[in-house]
């Protein structure tokens, strides 16, 4: 049995330079699976015809791992925390 976590993520922005805007839009579909490479790709609807499009996709990819992998830290302490609190009682004579 594996575990994993699949997401769909709409994107929206825009890419400033000092004498113009452009618009980008797309979204990232993820696939995470304990034991396994993750999926990630990232589709732009807008935006995809930069000239440095592809850099900004592996920008978007890299911002949104980083902050998954932090949750994903912050998670795991706080149930060590947790964790450490639970007492177990073997003394209590549940069974007659």
């Amino acid at each position: 049995m594996g575990y994993n976590f699949e997401a769909t993520l709409k994107l929206t922005g825009k890419v400033k330079t000092s004498s113009r805007e452009e618009a980008v839009s797309g979204e990232m579909s993820m696939d995470l699976m304990v034991d396994n490479d993750p999926d990630l790709e990232v589709h732009l609807k807008e935006g995809s015809g930069l000239p440095f499009a592809a850099e900004l996709k592996k920008s978007i990819i890299t911002h949104i791992t980083a902050c998954i992998s932090q949750f994903i830290n912050d998670l795991a302490e706080k149930a060590e925390k947790q964790k450490d609190k639970v007492e177990v009682r073997t003394d209590l004579n549940l069974y007659p």
